[in-house]
């Protein structure tokens, strides 16, 4: 079940009860439970969301005058006959498996991987053979960012915790955004405009996470004292 231009914030901890318990409560083996699909432009995710949902972000923008209108219809119109395939091995790959895999998207790129052999070309360097959640972290990227090139907040490491204060023209609800932004491993307090993080090794290790260059950068911001 597909739902489109899902707004988050819905009224009365609906969206919540329902995703809360769609498998956790209501789900039996001799009933069928289709999977849900959620398509949403609001950005973060508050903690309970965090472990119930496979999140891929899709960072993109169409032009809104008249020649990007006409490219997106001429995309609208276009019969994907590739996914004609990849449904079919898909259901058959469903109809095989006694369970689902931990990773939700793995029989997805082992099924891409048969129809590159069946027509016989390499895979590209950018196809993903590990779990999204390892390749891309977009939380990660922002906190980056946010430390390193906008410079709207510093770190200060204790032994038993790490204190990030962001910049004095910062709002509350730009503030709640990265706090958001932050995984479940990371125990963290909000104090006013200021982060109490209770798991400094997690945080650390979890902005250090990525390419061993991008590791190998952080790695020297953090033991400069910053």
């Amino acid at each position: 079940m597909v739902f489109d231009d899902l707004v988050l914030t819905q009224r009365y901890g609906l969206f919540e009860e329902v995703l809360k318990s769609y498998w956790e409560t209501w789900w039996s083996e001799d009933g069928s439970r289709p999977q849900i699909i959620l398509s949403s432009n609001s950005y973060s995710l508050k903690d309970w969301a965090k472990s119930r949902v496979k999140r891929l972000d899709f960072d993109v923008q169409f032009a809104s005058d008249g020649s990007g209108k006409e490219t997106l219809a001429r995309l609208f119109k276009t019969e994907n006959r590739l996914f004609h395939w990849f449904s079919h091995l898909y259901f058959q790959h469903l109809e095989r498996s006694a369970a689902p895999p931990e990773d939700e998207l793995e029989p997805a790129r082992r099924i891409f991987e048969e129809l590159y052999r069946h027509a016989g070309r390499v895979l590209p360097d950018y196809f993903p053979k590990e779990p999204i959640e390892r390749l891309y972290d977009p939380g990660r990227r922002d906190w980056r960012d946010l430390l390193y090139r906008l410079r709207k907040a510093r770190v200060e490491w204790d032994s038993d915790r790490a204190s990030v204060h962001f910049s004095d023209d910062m709002q509350h609800f730009e503030i709640k955004a990265y706090e958001n932004c932050l995984p479940q491993a990371v125990k963290h307090r909000r104090r006013g405009k200021a982060l109490v993080i209770e798991t400094p090794k997690e945080f650390r290790a979890w902005l250090e996470g990525g390419s061993q260059t991008q590791a190998g950068w952080w790695t020297r911001l953090f033991k400069s004292g910053h």
